[in-house]
């Protein structure tokens, strides 16, 4: 199912994005309002999601930071804007605005495509549910519960 990603025209993926962008970026500052920390992404779920291409470089997003942990938010500070300002200046950036004659930046767009279907089969509920039956619920399953909606779906 997630592959037919790549089906939907380029313009139609961009002018949905557009719309949930402002939606993401209010529910950004609402969370950053909130919570006050700032912590680069290499946490939860993005180190089983993020993958990165032969040249080292994400093909479904970007890592922000390292894999450091510290309690000195100053620190965590630094070491994140060291990773934050060169990957907004050097790839983010100039991958958001290399448009065409339409404004639709199709490399950016192949982005999100690829950003799809890389982690929308690994992180959604159908999964979640699957794995809480199977590991909490019924352990004593032998074998793990399938995702009810990827069979439905493909």
């Amino acid at each position: 199912m997630w592959a037919k990603v790549d089906e939907i025209p380029d313009e139609e993926l961009w002018s949905r994005h557009l719309i949930l962008k402002e939606r993401l970026i209010a529910f950004t500052r609402y969370k950053v309002k909130k919570s006050r920390e700032l912590r680069g992404v290499l946490d939860g779920w993005w180190c089983e999601g993020y993958q990165a291409g032969p040249d080292g470089k994400g093909i479904n997003g970007w890592a922000i930071g390292e894999d450091a942990n510290t309690s000195d938010q100053e620190l965590q500070d630094r070491i994140d804007s060291r990773s934050l300002y060169p990957l907004l200046e050097e790839e983010i950036v100039p991958l958001y605005y290399d448009q065409d004659a339409e404004g639709i930046p199709h490399r950016w767009v192949q982005m999100m495509k690829t950003s799809i279907k890389t982690n929308a089969p690994l992180f959604n509920t159908d999964r979640m549910i699957a794995d809480y039956v199977s590991q909490v619920y019924v352990p004593e399953i032998s074998k793990s519960v399938e995702p009810i909606l990827a069979k439905v779906l493909l």
